[in-house]
């Protein structure tokens, strides 16, 4: 029995190293896929143990295959965004589909606001097998219950990549990794005052000292040897962040215990392995370079040189979050959300009642170092 989701904020299982370490990316989910600080039994994506050669757009494709394979003929529903993570998935699915698998983008006008040239190149498309579904902002996620389809997002192609830490500290990413201990401020990096508003952590020497002795721990976990800022901010996207970034649309944006039907693109071994072996390939020393290898292989199929060459990355869901189209998101302690989601599909929400057996079943003893 593994859990999938747990409320942290109704389930304080977890330990305060790897709380603080997961507000540092804005992780809403305190789950390590280095297995190495979770008190529950979690069922995350494992960090795979290969150790292969395979170019960026090999792995694209390998996840295009898997993902299609896994539809077992069922239509595929891509979240397009109009961003790079999202692009990106939208040609591997593309190039891999047989011809007669179909294919449905989903969508909102915030996507064609992203990215109004490609747009105007789909809706010229004249192939069957796709269709395109603009819908409201509102809506966008509210179809998770829908079973004749497929999802999937590319919500994790962000963390094969790094951290925003490249645009609020460019002249601090090559930086030993511990001089995050010297700044100011390091709670707030994705530039949001929210992030710091739990910690105060400039002004507060225990916390910092606590998240530092974490991460003096959890660097040694990395498939590569953390050496600067961006490596740091890298190894805990890759590792803190994932598992929230998989479930994140059902669970916070919707409150629905509905996880089966989504998937993520970047959930595929391959692309892993692609960020795990090329650490020097998310970046060139520049905001505008993040994330070039995505530009450069949306480019091999649009020709459009203008996204590639000033394409920065942006946060797609703002727009949704500034009209509270969910708003559940904002939202954590209520009777009717969420509390627990396990791997049988058995769910809990904050007023119910988790039997004694099911806790005893989900708790890490190990970790804990203790037997029932």
């Amino acid at each position: 029995m593994r859990v999938i989701y747990y409320n942290p904020n109704t389930l304080k299982h977890y330990s305060e190293g790897l709380r603080l370490a997961s507000k540092l990316i804005r992780s809403h989910s305190y789950v390590d896929r280095s297995g190495k600080n979770n008190i529950l039994n979690i069922g995350y994506d494992e960090i795979p143990s290969e150790r292969t050669s395979v170019s960026f757009y090999d792995a694209c494709m390998s996840c295009g295959v898997e993902l299609w394979k896994k539809s077992m003929n069922k239509p595929i529903t891509l979240f397009w965004s109009g961003g790079m993570d999202s692009t990106v998935a939208l040609f591997s699915l593309l190039e891999t589909k047989t011809q007669n698998q179909k294919l449905i983008i989903r969508f909102t006008k915030y996507s064609i606001e992203e990215y109004p040239w490609l747009y105007d190149k789909m809706c010229k498309w004249n192939d069957d097998t796709i269709t395109l579904d603009q819908v409201s902002e509102y809506d966008l996620f509210r179809c998770f219950d829908d079973d004749t389809t497929m999802f999937v997002h590319g919500n994790n192609i962000d963390c094969l990549f790094g951290s925003s830490v490249m645009k609020r500290r460019p002249e601090a990413v090559d930086e030993h990794w511990t001089s995050i201990d010297d700044w100011d401020i390091i709670w707030n990096i994705s530039g949001d005052d929210r992030a710091s508003k739990d910690m105060s952590l400039n002004n507060n020497k225990e916390k910092r000292n606590h998240v530092m002795e974490f991460l003096n721990e959890h660097v040694k976990n990395s498939p590569y040897e953390v050496e600067t800022v961006f490596d740091l901010y890298w190894w805990l996207n890759f590792s803190l962040k994932w598992h929230w970034l998989v479930y994140c649309y059902p669970t916070n944006y919707l409150n629905s215990p509905n996880l089966k039907s989504q998937n993520d693109f970047a959930n595929g071994k391959d692309l892993q392995v692609w960020s795990i072996m090329n650490k020097d390939k998310k970046h060139k020393g520049t905001w505008l370079s993040y994330k070039y290898e995505l530009k450069d292989f949306i480019y091999k199929f649009t020709k459009d040189a203008d996204y590639r060459d000033n394409k920065e990355k942006i946060k797609s869901l703002v727009p949704l979050n500034r009209v509270n189209a969910y708003p559940h998101i904002r939202t954590k302690n209520g009777d009717d959300k969420l509390k627990l989601i396990l791997d049988d599909g058995r769910y809990w929400y904050n007023k119910d009642d988790i039997p004694h057996d099911v806790m005893n079943d989900i708790w890490n003893w190990d970790k804990l170092n203790i037997r029932p």
